[in-house]
């Protein structure tokens, strides 16, 4: 009897095993097949990323443009309620920077993005204007008041880190 239930008990370990290797198994080959979002295009295909941020009576809106070239421009749009004049300053973004921002805009799936993102109960606020230009094609994206997916607002944070990291210089007044 004893050696009944040891080889059933055999038995029950060696299925519990196979089933175990048999679930690693299909769980290993459906993430292989996974693709990222946007898994199509090349980073040398995006030659320009804008970012836009704006809000109602608030003092620090800008728009930013980063070239493939390495060009950098950021226009602080200015707020004449609160005598604060508009500047233009110029910078560089380094390869890598933009490089790692252009990937991101692929693996995050920005190209499949719908063009606007708004909470309907919301009129006034901020909002954050992204794009990117592929191809020779724009494509931008707004996000009001924070209403969009979490990848849009992952690329927007990267986007904002690469601002804070260039060496920015104010243009001369015209």
């Amino acid at each position: 009897m004893r050696g009944i239930v040891r080889l059933i008990g055999s038995f029950c370990g060696a299925l519990a095993l196979a089933s175990v290797a048999s679930g690693c198994a299909q769980a290993s080959s459906s993430t292989s097949t996974v693709k990222p979002p946007e898994a199509e295009g090349k980073v040398a295909d995006i030659s320009e990323i804008m970012f836009e941020r704006q809000c109602t009576g608030c003092e620090g809106s800008f728009a930013a443009t980063l070239r493939s070239d390495g060009s950098a421009t950021r226009v602080f749009h200015g707020n004449a309620r609160m005598g604060i004049a508009p500047r233009s300053l110029k910078g560089r973004v380094s390869k890598a920077d933009f490089d790692r921002l252009a990937g991101q805009f692929l693996t995050e799936g920005f190209f499949k993005l719908e063009e606007a993102y708004r909470n309907p109960r919301l009129q006034d606020g901020e909002w954050v204007q992204t794009g990117a230009v592929r191809g020779g094609k724009p494509k931008t994206v707004i996000d009001a008041n924070k209403a969009g997916p979490e990848n849009l607002r992952r690329i927007e944070e990267a986007v904002e880190a690469v601002l804070g990291r260039i060496v920015w210089v104010a243009e001369p007044a015209r």
